[in-house]
């Protein structure tokens, strides 16, 4: 099961990226040419969102599998602080994403309240942006790159 999921967790970046991607190169054409928010750009960046939280739940749940969340219930944050991959994997990678989607979340939540096609747009593109910039910077591009 944890295979599985593992498994799943390295495929859904591969479409949360281009959904990132696509969604916030349609924001920032439709902030610069006046463009209507339509309903294509209210599902795309439904689905960027779905995607994101998806990948936020099986991350989660291969988290509390792995052995850098037992090693830091056994050394204590303290310790854990010291040791550069154990940091890195058990507190910043999870945190950093939960941040990201966070603020994908917000994006489109603002995005839905406001009135104006522009101020939709910027709202995308802003959080989206963010949320991108902050998972490029967490993902281990070793195992990418392998």
């Amino acid at each position: 099961m944890k295979t599985g999921i593992l498994h799943l967790h390295s495929f859904i970046p591969y479409a949360l990226l281009f959904l990132l991607v696509l969604t916030i190169v349609k924001a920032f054409m439709g902030l610069a040419s006046n463009k209507p928010y339509t309903n294509g750009d209210n599902k795309l960046s439904l689905f960027t969102l779905v995607f994101a939280h998806i990948q936020v739940l099986v991350g989660l749940a291969l988290y509390f599998q792995s052995s850098y969340y037992i090693t830091l219930k056994e050394i204590g944050m303290g310790e854990a602080m010291k040791d550069d991959m154990i940091r890195k994997m058990a507190i910043e990678h999870p945190v950093t994403m939960l941040l990201a989607a966070i603020l994908i979340t917000i994006g489109r939540s603002k995005s839905k309240k406001k009135q104006e096609d522009k101020a939709k747009h910027k709202m995308v593109a802003i959080f989206f942006t963010i949320g991108l910039v902050l998972i490029l910077s967490q993902i281990p591009w070793q195992n990418w790159l392998a």
